[in-house]
Parts: C-alpha cells; structure tokens; sequence
C-alpha cells in the first residue's frame, strides 16, 4: 500500500482495518515518517502493537533522505524466521524462511520517478504510449523475463487515480514457484482513503512458521516435595564458576534442571 507520507488521512484509517490487522506481512511505500523523533519513526498506533516495524534506521537530521518503503511483519511470525535488509532509502528485502517452501525475498521497491511523465512508463506496459515510454517499459519486461518474473495483478487493473487519470504503476512481481502459489492478487477500493494509489492484497498457499505457543505453569500449586526430589535426581549442584563459559555452562545446566522438574511437579494452565 501506498500511504501518501499521510498519518491523519490515510495510514491510521488503513492501519484501522480489522483484516489488515490479520495479515502477515505490510509492504508500505510512502509511509508517514515522524521527523521529531531521533531516529525517524512512522505511525503504527492502530496496530494495537501487533507488528514488528521494519523502517531504515535514519537519524532526525537526514530527514530529506527519509526511508521510503517499509515493512509490517505480525508478531505472530516467528522472528527466528525471517530478517530485513535495507539496501537504500527506496529498496528493502525481506528474507522469510517458512515450514514447507524454503526461503522467500520479498522486495519492497519504491520509484520516486524524475519528472510528471514516469507515470506513463509502467502504463505503456498495457497501451500503446510514446516510443520513449515503450523503450523503457520493454527494457522493464525484458529484464522480468530474465529473471523469471510474472506480473500477478489482472491485465488493467488499476491502482492509481487521481483526478481525470487511471493508471497502472503499482505492480506485484513473483518468480514462477510462488506464482504458482497465489491465491489472490488485487486491488482493495474500500481500503482507499483519499491517496492516489489503491492498496494490494496478496495472499499466497505458503505455511509460515508461528511463534511457538507460551506455556504458563501454575507455579502456586506446585508439589515442592516432588520438585525438589526431581531436583536431586537430575543431578544438579552448583560448580566452580572460573569463567564466564562456566557460568552460563552452570545457568543452562540449573534452567534445564529447573524445566524438567517443572514438567513432573507444576501443572500448567
């Protein structure tokens, strides 16, 4: 989604959605960038702290070369799973490792353009545009096609109006694997508030690897007699700390002891 650089207007009401907070995984451009903060942060309020925030680390005094994509991942993924690679103010990849499907890149790329006309250049895709358009466009389609790329959104789809224009500059690029893969790719309408661009749902059939459940043991009811024969059993006994390698070789031994123990004589909620 595209957010305009607007909190107000239009990342707090998109942010707002109940099924936007359901995804995995938001890939911003122009998100809203707070430049009183030290680094720069952008809006996430509405997302009730359910994501992790993936912005370029920029500090307050570069705030004219603040990032201009960024990710949302849901705390419910694993964070073991998945990191982040800022590779410029307007590229950032997202490595996501998931259970049945191997490692996927996700690139979030944003195209400020140089001048009015870098509109037409993605639209020139879909009709018949100037020759300096199509040369650009057929230079953008021969290099997909090097890397075994496939457009997912619908042939003329929108995603961009403003006024009297409709256009297409917003696309969604997948190698051959995961287009294979898509359940879905399409525009959301009634995600648009007030932005030139229309947001994009993705959804594709892969299984990514959750946050392991918390277990919470009731430790008021334990059965100490019982904790602290199990104690015994497995052996456990402070040893001689000389090192740190001993320390934490002490800590892990006493937690493990302590788990173990736990599993027999505190029952769990």
């Amino acid at each position: 989604a595209n957010c305009w650089k607007s909190r107000d207007k239009v990342q707090m009401h998109l942010f707002s959605e109940s099924k936007v907070q359901n995804y995995d995984i938001l890939a911003i451009q122009e998100p809203y960038i707070n430049k009183h903060t030290d680094p720069l942060t952008t809006y996430s309020l509405a997302l009730k702290g359910s994501f992790h925030i993936l912005l370029q680390p920029t500090p307050k005094e570069e705030y004219k070369k603040r990032p201009q994509v960024c990710f949302y991942i849901n705390r419910g993924l694993d964070p073991a799973t998945w990191e982040v690679q800022y590779h410029n103010r307007d590229l950032s990849t997202l490595t996501l490792h998931t259970a049945t499907h191997g490692t996927i890149h996700i690139h979030n790329v944003y195209n400020p353009g140089v001048n009015s006309n870098e509109e037409s250049i993605i639209s020139a895709l879909q009709t018949a545009m100037a020759p300096r358009a199509q040369h650009i466009a057929t230079k953008l389609i021969n290099l997909m096609d090097e890397h075994g790329l496939k457009q997912l959104l619908p042939l003329g789809t929108i995603t961009y109006e403003r006024v009297n224009t409709k256009s297409t500059i917003d696309l969604v690029w997948a190698s051959h694997n995961l287009a294979n893969r898509v359940v879905s790719c399409d525009t959301k309408p009634e995600w648009w508030y007030g932005a030139d661009h229309v947001s994009i749902s993705t959804q594709f059939n892969l299984t990514a690897i959750c946050v392991p459940p918390l277990i919470h043991k009731q430790w008021n009811v334990t059965d100490w007699d019982l904790f602290l024969k199990l104690m015994d059993i497995y052996n456990w006994y402070p040893r001689e700390l000389n090192d740190n390698e001993a320390i934490n070789e002490a800590i892990r031994y006493l937690v493990e002891a302590i788990n173990q123990a736990a599993e027999q004589a505190t029952p769990t909620k």
